[in-house]
């Protein structure tokens, strides 16, 4: 959102007729974007508002240029055909893959959606141990205008898969793994070995240069995860954990030295039926040694978020159920087709964005700390009215200047 006011706003039309499902939904937004001393990343000019560590490698702006910002985007809109046992479409919403709820690791809503192809599973199919749910993307990927990469092929694709499988004991369990590929976008588009990506290869290592290989491509990045969430209905609590780590490795050695290096985590539990209504409690990790993957050691940047919340929860409490069509509500006998959103819900977190620190004695130490509380009130009716509040400050900065790995 950056600094100072920002709004956001959407409406639209959905339309049903027999297997066809259209639904129209724009978004139009707009940030003030207003200055704030930017972490000195060794540039000048348009190139001072990149990322501040690897200003030549990654397209992460510290901020979006020095005037405001705003546009027009899909949004929510999608198209769909419901056949026998699958949909198949076409959208452009944004996804939450996984069971986390604020802190999603590979896919979640933090940003607007991708415009993007999907076919998946019409609803959980029962195989006899159990349901299993499975989804699958073709996306296109942009950059901003403050990319380093200024020539050339722009264009990136995405795919990604998401099964899970739900056991029919014991009851409340889930399980499932995800896995998402991005590269250059190829020469006439992608093609069939480009949408099944995400199934080929296992442990990936090295790099290649042959479409064909089962090792990391030079122009593509590889993440995967697997994650388990656990419901208990009659007492009302739910728990999960989710790992995702960038399947890149150097070699083996790298996996056995180094399990943890680029991998994040996110556990939760969350409870419905208190006194307060219901609370939730989330939280999230990521660590890059950045040492055998890249030949020598150099700097440890570390992630680290949590967030309490609580709030009523109007009888019922519902999270999704990954790549199913349905919301699975865990108070006995209650299935949701739609999010049953609470009337009024409060955050405080805590979100430790980045923290870099030198391994090798030279740069210096920088962090970007946010502390925040959120307030939400939904009115539901004909129309869903939601007010929020938010506060956060911001502490970041450096103890002297960045000392950026050339490329």
């Amino acid at each position: 959102a950056g600094r100072g006011l920002s709004v956001r706003g959407s409406a639209g039309v959905a339309i049903r007729w027999n297997r066809l499902h259209l639904r129209v939904a724009p978004e139009v937004w707009w940030s003030q974007n207003a200055g704030f001393e930017l972490t000195n990343n060794g540039l000048t000019d348009d190139g001072a508002f990149r990322d501040p560590v690897q200003p030549y490698a990654i397209d992460l702006p510290q901020r979006f240029g020095s005037s405001a910002v705003g546009g027009l985007s899909l949004g929510s809109t999608q198209i769909s055909i419901a056949l026998p046992g699958v949909t198949a479409g076409a959208s452009g919403a944004s996804q939450s893959w996984g069971p986390g709820n604020r802190y999603q690791l590979l896919m979640g809503k933090n940003a607007g959606g991708i415009p993007h192809l999907f076919l998946q599973t019409s609803g959980p199919l029962h195989i006899g141990l159990g349901r299993l749910s499975v989804r699958m993307i073709l996306g296109k990927l942009g950059q901003s205008s403050w990319s380093p990469v200024q020539g050339g092929e722009t264009r990136r694709f995405l795919s990604g898969a998401v099964v899970t499988f739900a056991p029919s004991i014991p009851e409340g369990l889930e399980v499932g793994v995800e896995r998402v590929v991005h590269g250059v976008w190829p020469e006439g588009g992608p093609g069939l070995g480009e949408i099944f990506r995400p199934f080929s290869s296992g442990v990936s290592v090295g790099f290649s240069d042959d479409p064909g290989g089962g090792t990391n491509r030079r122009d593509e990045n590889q993440l995967a995860g697997a994650f388990a969430r656990w419901v208990h209905r009659r007492a009302g609590v739910e728990g999960w954990v989710e790992v995702v780590r960038d399947d890149f490795a150097r070699d083996i050695r790298h996996y056995l030295l180094e399990p943890d290096d680029l991998l994040a985590r996110s556990l939760g539990i969350s409870e419905s039926l208190s006194s307060l209504g219901g609370w939730r409690f989330e939280e999230k990790s990521s660590v890059r040694k950045h040492t055998t993957a890249s030949g020598g050691p150099l700097r440890y940047p570390v992630t680290d978020s949590a967030v309490l919340q609580w709030g009523r929860q109007a009888g019922t409490y519902a999270q999704r159920t990954v790549a199913a069509p349905c919301r699975v509500s865990i108070l006995p006998g209650r299935w949701a087709q739609t999010c049953i959103r609470q009337p009024l819900v409060s955050d405080l977190f805590r979100e430790l964005r980045r923290d870099w620190t030198s391994a090798s004695g030279g740069g210096s130490d920088f962090a970007d700390v946010v502390y925040g509380v959120r307030v939400e009130q939904v009115r539901s009716g004909q129309f869903s009215i939601h007010r929020v509040g938010r506060a956060v400050v911001n502490l970041n900065g450096t103890s002297s200047e960045i000392t950026t790995p050339s490329a």
